[in-house]
């Protein structure tokens, strides 16, 4: 090694051999360095993360549980763990067996018959889920000073989470110190709905990823009172919900809300939007923009593309909140009909005088509408832009160099993150002769950068080229390939205009290679 290390790397070097060996010999390696051990095993120890089938080196690691302070691990790993001696936890993650049906101790397995493989057949298991799950419990009890608890558990019925939820839910509810908590599970929307009233008044941070039993309609099972814990406020600051469907957020998710007044984060991806209503989200945007006053930052993703009310709620949530979105992350599909011009709706409303960061994925949006939101958003610091398939869809570069002409900026003193897809929409053909071409393009492309240093702030920038120009059918000598656009013809198109000239780094700043020779251009050419 030319580098020296020092005595807190030793446990990371331990680490790296280990890493190499089988999970047998793990415990043989650490046996050679256990004066290192003595000294930097808790460095070693404050977060242990082990995946499924690993149980050689569970059982040594879990020997040196009083040093743990972050535990990830499968319940079946509870018959090698001492518990009691695990009370320093801050971070606790713990997942079930996937094979685990109905709580009941059994698995699945594949039955063979005169050496043909059967149908799957149920196994008892000798050791019962519950069990787990009670020491699961006493080891959240035991943890007083636990920040953060992460649950997850996937299966196809809902019955055993059903039967475990009171004994869980109180131990969350009790807890004095918990703030963050993420729930992934499969469980029916009366389960959920005694989650999400059952949190802790302390809790800063829930996550919920869920996916809903459907044969149980949020409809006909309504959570019954007699589960619910004393309605009272809370100290949420972030909420994210995952994997839900629309109809879910009127029986559980608007309740929870009202009872949220520090709410800064909200994210809902992704939303499944069938048979939705306009007037479900309506009430939605009016309870978030009646009782979450310092909602900052919202993300929303729906998962139906192709349907109409997806772009609707769109602009329903963009235009609700009064106050205005300080971060928004959107992703939707395409309308059927016509088009949702996503990022002007953004313009008209009170987001735009308080937006900061802008993300968008969607094919709503054409590529003049970024220019609108470069022009009119005075706070903005990060915008990406990403779209589909459709290449008018990308912001044409002599567009935007058009734009600069007239006409000021709002954000020119505060942008600092600019992420676009370009397209050149100069074609060569009976209009205009291909030099002409090449050499407009070259000058778009000079005018653009000159234009970008005028952002003082701006430090990141990725601009992301349609290799060839917007029209597929056209023939390949009567298009621009940006790629080889070399730094030689845009500094003699600079120099022809008595313009100053860009180098090799500029060009790489800008996307774009900086020279490309004869082998270059050949290998570019076989890849298309």
């Amino acid at each position: 090694m030319s580098e020296s290390i020092t005595v807190f790397d030793v446990p990371l070097l331990v680490d790296l051999i280990c890493a190499g060996l089988e999970s047998k010999d793990i415990k043989n390696c650490v046996l050679c360095c256990k004066d290192w051990y003595t000294i930097f095993g808790p460095y070693r120890f404050l977060f242990v993360q082990l995946g499924y089938n690993n149980q050689a080196g569970a059982s040594f690691l879990f020997e040196n549980s009083h040093y743990i302070r972050g535990l990830g691990f499968h319940t079946d790993y509870l018959e090698f763990f001492d518990v009691s001696r695990c009370n320093r936890l801050r971070i606790l993650r713990f997942s079930f067996e996937d094979t685990d049906d109905l709580g009941l101790g059994y698995h699945r397995s594949n039955n063979v018959i005169n050496g043909q493989p059967n149908s799957i057949a149920m196994i008892f298991k000798p050791r019962d889920v519950f069990g787990r799950v009670t020491r699961i419990i006493e080891m959240i009890k035991r943890n007083q000073y636990l920040k953060e608890l992460h649950i997850d558990r996937r299966i196809k019925d809902h019955i055993l989470v059903t039967v475990l939820a009171p004994s869980m839910l109180r131990a969350i509810y009790y807890h004095p110190s918990l703030s963050k908590v993420k729930i992934t599970m499969n469980i029916s929307c009366k389960l959920l709905a005694m989650i999400v009233h059952h949190l802790p008044q302390q809790l800063h941070e829930l996550e919920v990823d869920v996916g809903i039993n459907r044969r149980y309609p949020p409809c006909c099972t309504p959570p019954c009172d007699r589960f619910m814990a004393p309605i009272e406020d809370l100290q949420i600051r972030r909420l994210f919900f995952k994997a839900f469907a629309e109809c879910f957020m009127v029986l559980m998710f608007l309740p929870l809300l009202k009872r949220c007044p520090d709410l800064e984060e909200l994210a809902l991806s992704p939303v499944d939007s069938t048979g939705s209503r306009q007037d479900n989200f309506d009430e939605w945007v009016q309870v978030v923009d009646s009782n979450c006053p310092h909602l900052s930052t919202l993300s929303v993703a729906f998962s139906n593309r192709w349907k109409d009310v997806s772009s609707n709620c769109m602009s329903t949530f963009i235009q609700g909140f009064s106050r205005g979105f300080r971060q928004l992350l959107l992703r939707c599909g395409q309308r059927r009909n016509g088009e949702m011009e996503i990022l002007k709706t953004i313009v008209s409303s009170a987001t735009v005088n308080t937006i900061e960061v802008l993300r968008v994925y969607s094919w709503d949006y054409r590529g003049d509408q970024v220019i609108l939101i470069l022009r009119q958003c005075p706070r903005l610091r990060e915008l990406r832009v990403r779209s589909g398939p459709e290449e008018c869809m990308r912001v044409d570069v002599s567009d935007l160099i058009e734009a600069t002409k007239d006409g000021n900026w709002a954000c020119q003193d505060t942008l600092e993150v600019l992420e676009l897809e370009m397209v050149n929409r100069n074609i060569a053909g009976e209009r205009l002769p291909g030099e002409e071409c090449r050499g407009r393009t070259a000058l778009d492309v000079r005018n653009l950068f000159f234009w970008l240093l005028t952002f003082p702030r701006l430090t990141t920038l990725r601009l992301y080229w349609k290799l060839r120009g917007m029209w597929r059918g056209l023939k390949r000598n009567h298009q621009v390939d940006m790629n080889m656009l070399s730094l030689e013809v845009v500094n003699d198109v600079a120099k022809a205009n008595e313009l100053a000239p860009m180098t090799e780094e500029d060009m790489k700043w800008m996307g774009l290679f900086p020279i490309l020779d004869r082998k270059e251009v050949a290998w570019i050419r076989r890849r298309l």
